[in-house]
């Protein structure tokens, strides 16, 4: 899938993971997608994410409620257990694609903006992804895929 937006970019030190959603079941109790619906229902407009270069925001109503909408489509499309995986820069998107996937039983793989093709190729072969969603900016690395590569997404 591919978002058309302005480039969105964090200043390095906010270049470190927010949320960690982890298959460990143990780990996973802490905080699971029906955390994401309770917050979203007792505070619907508290802020779950910003970008902060842009001051963009993401409330946990509207992550609750665009992660559930994509993750009816990804469960359409893919069976539980499979892999997608994300090429994206800082972006809001982000954690709506994250926590759908998990809704959905899908694994995902983020995949460095910073990589070339062939690490890309690499790591989209190795982790069987099914689908990459990514955005404009990243089309010439795309482009420098294999066939097959593209073909099998």
């Amino acid at each position: 899938m591919l978002w058309e937006k302005s480039s969105l970019r964090c200043p390095p030190e906010f270049n470190h993971i927010t949320c960690v959603i982890h298959s460990d079941p143990q780990v996973h109790k802490v905080f699971n997608m029906s955390s994401i619906e309770i917050l979203a229902q007792k505070r619907p407009d508290k802020v779950a994410a910003v970008i902060a270069d842009t001051g963009e925001y993401l409330t946990y109503s509207q992550l609750h409620e665009r992660s559930a909408r994509l993750a009816v489509r990804l469960a359409a499309q893919f069976a539980q257990g499979e892999t997608i995986a994300l090429l994206l820069n800082n972006r809001l998107e982000y954690f709506a694609v994250c926590f759908a996937a998990r809704r959905a039983g899908l694994y995902y793989v983020p995949v460095s903006t910073h990589l070339n093709a062939n690490e890309l190729d690499y790591i989209l072969a190795d982790s069987g992804a099914k689908v990459l969603f990514t955005e404009s900016r990243c089309l010439s690395l795309l482009a420098a895929l294999p066939t097959e590569r593209l073909q099998a997404l």
